[in-house]
């Protein structure tokens, strides 16, 4: 991330807007104002996956109670039991070739790194499974490509790696809190869990590591669950991001 500020408020006005004005009772999204053969999978995951985004950038939970109601419309709307997502919600006034959608393989790839990472985040372990429900469909459908599906080796190593994890603990209006979360955001990490915890908003949505709470903000780098030592200067927590990803590896 840039830390360009006006970059997120941008960002955050365009997704506020696409709530509004997009929005499906649920959770999911149209295409446009009225869909001509939707809601389309693909629709609801690009924003699921723009509210993790802006999570990360912002640590405000409410981006991350949005990523999760785009994750259950998918797994409730898009999930064929016989395999994978199809590519839209069916009705039971579609007839013909429209009551057997189609499965978009990159439908399949972006489910799973989505519903992969949205589980990260959250904890809830049904959109790991649906995240493995779809990346077994994508490897089976894949067999006979001439060439590799694209993405398809960097979800097959996300759904098998914990992501780059770092947490600030500290206050959302501590000045010492905002340049650590600052530092975060700017470290170069493809595969990435970022939170801030600011204790007086209650536990983060998945707890899975303990934070010791100090008398200062605080930096940790996660791996496996097990953290270093805080750190409080942005250089050493990409010293310490360093030294746990090499020790995960």
């Amino acid at each position: 991330m840039t830390n360009d500020e006006n970059a997120l408020q941008i960002a955050e006005r365009a997704a506020h807007w696409v709530e509004t004005n997009r929005g499906i009772e649920g959770g999911g999204f149209r295409h446009d104002a009225k869909d001509r053969g939707g809601p389309f999978t693909g629709d609801t995951l690009a924003m699921g996956q723009a509210f993790l985004d802006l999570y990360a950038a912002t640590g405000d939970r409410a981006w991350l109670k949005s990523a999760a109601a785009a994750g259950d419309y998918i797994g409730a709307a898009f999930k064929d039991p016989a395999g994978g997502m199809l590519s839209t919600k069916t009705s039971e006034a579609d007839v013909g070739v429209f009551a057997t959608p189609a499965k978009q393989l990159d439908d399949q790839v972006g489910v799973a790194r989505f519903m992969n990472l949205l589980n990260r985040y959250t904890g809830n372990a049904g959109y790991g499974a649906i995240a493995v429900h779809a990346m077994r469909y994508a490897v089976g459908a894949s067999n006979d490509l001439q060439r590799p599906l694209p993405g398809a080796l960097l979800a097959d190593l996300e759904l098998g790696h914990e992501p780059t994890h770092i947490t600030i603990v500290g206050h959302k209006d501590d000045r010492d809190a905002v340049m650590l979360f600052a530092a975060a955001r700017a470290f170069p990490a493809r595969y990435e869990r970022l939170e801030w915890w600011d204790t007086r908003e209650g536990p983060l949505t998945n707890p899975d590591v303990t934070y010791p709470e100090l008398d200062k903000p605080a930096a940790f780098a996660c791996a496996n669950r097990t953290c270093s030592l805080p750190v409080f200067t942005g250089p050493d927590l990409t010293a310490a991001v360093d030294r746990m990803t090499k020790a995960a590896r």
